[in-house]
């Protein structure tokens, strides 16, 4: 195998870095906001491969570029996040990869501010099966496109009227489920108060598979909502019903509901409780979790298997998060029931997580973490349970370069035994910004 430095790839990735030090100035000069970074990282893994028994060690090099963008002048607005990270493996546990992400969201005001034209795409990984791990041969690309208008018609001091119209391309690398749809939504907003508010929503939404002969489908969705605040608590309840529609079969319907609560007895520490039921589509819950994404927050997409069709999704969700002056702690719990109309993919899912960081000194910090997975596929008497521990150093060498110190074990437990794994990692790396 080449040595890493000589891999195409990642001469390609070294092109990139280089013409983005030559735009930052010219972006600068148009008004955008840029924010640049790369990160080169060195990991030894007692099990690249994640195999039951005899696997292998590896090295595995990373080189990561990151580019946002940001600007906001008028009645236009740009918003993108793009990365690419190139991985090279030095014992060939598997050949050199590389991976892009993009979150973008591009918008421009016209008619006094009323019509809001909006284009979002974004692109990144899934799993092909999500009861495999994380591995090159599990991983495909995913990229969802987003168009449309929101038009918003004031009624008045107290009340807004608003129409939307998107169109969704969906793409998967491998799964055979790329789909187009239309949703047109009408909305209404009625302020009861400056701390409540009632809100009513009707959609349709018109799915077409491009990669299969049947499964089409379109839903009708209405739902009444209420949200408010008192003192410290904030909380919002929606109910509502979903009529999903194939042709050659029976209608189907269902009710729907989101409650969420949420409490913050002072500025260090927040309490949150969310309960829903919804009747999901793949592609919206992957945009969805993209766009909630964060450290301390369970990959909802990831345990969902990709399927063409609908499937009912049920959540319950406790979250805790407390600040001292020194560092911080957070905690979340989860349970989920995935009902994919009955067939072998219906699940049930308990996960969670418990952070903790920690400032030692103006230049370090640590972080440790714990992360819990239980995966139960009812009809496949299969039965998943993942652990993991992490911790981590971080060494701020100057405002703009710091580097890390990691180490990782994860373990899988599961009635399949070939899906057994256990794997232990440490990891350095530095990082720096423009």
């Amino acid at each position: 195998m080449q040595a890493a430095t000589t891999s195409p790839a990642l001469k390609r990735s070294l092109a990139l870095l280089a013409l983005t030090g030559i735009l930052l100035p010219v972006c600068a000069q148009a008004g955008v906001a840029v924010d640049a970074g790369a990160g080169l990282s060195m990991r030894y893994t007692d099990n690249a491969a994640l195999q039951a028994s005899g696997g292998q060690s590896d090295w595995v090099d990373s080189l990561d570029l990151n580019l946002g963008l940001n600007q906001q002048t008028g009645k236009t607005r740009l918003a993108a996040n793009a990365a690419v990270r190139q991985i090279s493996y030095r014992r060939n546990t598997f050949s050199d990869q590389q991976y892009y992400s993009l979150v973008a969201d591009a918008g421009w005001l016209t008619l006094d501010n009323r019509l809001d034209w909006q284009l979002q795409n974004t692109f990144t990984q899934r799993r092909i099966s999500s009861l495999n791990p994380d591995i090159p041969f599990n991983l495909q690309d995913v990229n969802v496109f987003r168009i449309g208008p929101v038009w918003t018609l004031p009624l008045g001091p107290r009340q807004d009227m608003s129409l939307s119209a998107q169109f969704r391309r969906t793409y998967y690398e491998v799964s055979a489920v790329d789909s187009e749809q239309v949703t047109t939504t009408l909305g209404w907003l009625y302020r009861l108060s400056s701390a409540f508010t009632l809100t009513a929503n009707a959609s349709l939404n018109d799915l077409r598979y491009t990669e299969l002969l049947a499964n089409d489908f379109t839903t009708r969705s209405f739902s009444l909502g209420f949200s408010g605040s008192v003192s410290r608590s904030t909380y919002a309840l929606s109910l509502g019903q979903t009529r999903v529609a194939r042709a050659g079969s029976p209608d189907q319907d269902g009710g729907t509901y989101r409650a969420s609560w949420s409490f913050t007895p002072n500025p260090t520490s927040s309490l949150s409780l969310t309960a829903s039921s919804r009747v999901s589509e793949v592609s919206g819950n992957l945009l969805q979790t993209v766009a909630e994404e964060s450290a301390d927050t369970v990959d909802d997409s990831a345990d969902e298997e990709i399927l063409s069709g609908t499937y009912r999704n049920r959540l319950t969700r406790v979250s805790y998060r407390k600040s001292y002056k020194r560092g911080g702690f957070s905690l979340q719990w989860q349970t989920r029931s995935l009902d994919y109309n009955g067939t072998a993919n219906d699940r049930e899912i308990r996960s969670g997580n418990a952070g903790m960081q920690y400032r030692h000194s103006s230049r370090l910090t640590s972080d440790f973490s714990l992360q819990y997975s239980n995966i139960v596929v009812i009809a496949q008497a299969r039965e998943d349970t993942v652990r993991g521990v992490n911790l981590n150093l971080r060494y701020s060498f100057s405002r703009r370069l710091n580097g890390g110190l990691g180490v990782s074990r994860n373990r899988r437990d599961s009635t399949v035994a070939s899906s057994d794994y256990m794997a232990s990692s440490v990891v350095l790396s530095l990082n720096a910004a423009f």
